[in-house]
């Protein structure tokens, strides 16, 4: 038994008395659990938000003991699918998804061998000698069997997942929705045994769109690297994620982040990553600086890995807007007739008014490196970071371009604008 427990049972027993088992011993593993199961059963259910507030955070104080992880995951799947059930004919509480989120979320799991977190100073009549490790429960004296069967890793994570499933069943608001897609990679998926469960969760959040695509991203990238996920309209959906206004929302670095790492593949068909370099060729041109500055590299990695797709920077067709074969409109890679067109988009850019930008562009005038550009530094470039580069550059008086004073000011006016 720890202090939290102490505090666990008093808060209990200040705020709903009848929750307290009968039991005369308390922190046996019978009241232990049972003790658990009443507090997450009000938590779900209770009228009053602020009884279940206090008891979710007192029960958060204890998750520190490895025992309560185990009781509260055991006490959340059946509470869960049962209410699940009464879903159809009654609305739960109002508050029951966000309770559950909270309950969830509070709970993590350390994977064995792979997280060696410094842990907080724990006073030595709280430590499990026999394990070898410093081990909190909330159990006085638990039995071994008890401790060996149930609250192995494997049991927990068994019992984590499950839970999640259940949950992830629910109708949940976007909020969360964005919450739960930026912690599963890291937080949720590696526990699960089967990944793959998670399929059916990450794909109908990729195809919603919009921010839930672009956060489902690194989730599915696991999914399909690893646990060899068939989706088949995934880059015909990725492609279709890459549009003006994906330069412009918060998670952008996400998308183009992902984005190359997917195409990283050689075994693509080269229709497909010419409708990807092309694309992101038009997009060049309605990007502001901080954009360009990895989309241009992003290209040219494409290219590096793809030489077959040399012949759209060799092209010597005066391509424009009107003339171009490339359909943006068409929504299918094999479709738009991208390996029929150039990358004059890329070339224009020759003349940008940032040197910075200009420099970048130069590639598609020279050989194709062998090596890739790594692009993760330019993805945390931020716009004023690139103005206050190009100023400084304006200032400098050995500027490459031979421009008089007077221009030298009128750019530097028109950078700070």
């Amino acid at each position: 038994m720890t202090c939290q427990g102490e505090r666990l049972l008093n808060t209990v027993r200040d705020l709903k008395p009848e929750l307290i088992p009968e039991e005369k011993e308390p922190f046996t593993k019978e009241f232990s659990e049972t003790l658990v199961k009443n507090v997450c059963q009000e938590i779900l259910t209770s009228s009053s938000s602020e009884t279940a507030d206090k008891l979710i955070n007192a029960i958060g104080e204890c998750y520190r003991a490895h025992d309560v992880k185990h009781f509260v995951l055991r006490a959340m799947l059946p509470l869960l699918k049962s209410l699940k059930k009464e879903q159809e004919d009654n609305p739960l509480c109002e508050n029951f998804i966000n309770r559950a989120y909270s309950l969830l979320t509070l709970i993590e799991l350390d994977i064995p061998g792979k997280n060696n977190k410094k842990k907080k100073s724990i006073p030595n009549e709280l430590m499990d000698l026999d394990e070898g490790e410093t081990t909190i429960y909330l159990v006085k004296n638990p039995p071994k069997s008890f401790v060996q069967s149930s609250l192995s890793y494997e049991k927990i994570a068994d019992l984590f997942a499950a839970v999640w499933i259940v949950f992830l069943s629910f109708e949940l608001d976007k909020s969360m929705y964005r919450s739960i897609l930026k912690m599963m990679d890291k937080k949720i998926m590696p526990h699960f045994r089967n990944p793959l469960s998670l399929a059916d969760f990450l794909i109908q959040s990729y195809n919603i769109g919009g921010s839930a695509s672009l956060l489902s991203l690194s989730s599915l990238f696991i999914l399909i690297q690893k646990c060899n996920l068939e989706y088949p309209d995934f880059f015909k959906r990725l492609y279709a994620l890459l549009t003006p206004d994906m330069l412009y929302v918060k998670y952008r670095a996400r998308l183009f982040y992902w984005t190359d790492i997917f195409l990283t593949s050689t075994h693509l068909p080269a229709y497909m990553v010419a409708a990807f370099a092309k694309r992101l060729s038009r997009l060049t041109l309605l990007a502001t600086i901080d954009a360009q500055s990895f989309l241009i590299p992003l290209i040219g990695n494409l290219l590096v890995r793809h030489p077959s797709l040399n012949v759209m920077i060799n092209r010597t067709t005066q391509e424009t807007l009107e003339s171009d074969p490339y359909d943006p409109e068409e929504e299918d890679p094999a479709k738009c007739n991208a390996m029929d067109s150039s990358l004059w988009e890329v070339r224009t850019l020759l003349a940008h008014w940032n040197p910075q930008v200009a420099k970048k562009a130069a590639f598609i005038k020279k050989k194709i490196p062998e090596k890739e550009w790594d692009i993760s530094e330019d993805l945390e470039t931020s716009y004023d970071d690139l103005m206050s580069d190009s100023i400084s550059v304006l200032d400098d008086n050995v500027l490459t371009l031979s421009v008089d004073e007077n221009m030298r000011n009128r750019l530097k006016i028109f950078a700070q604008n």
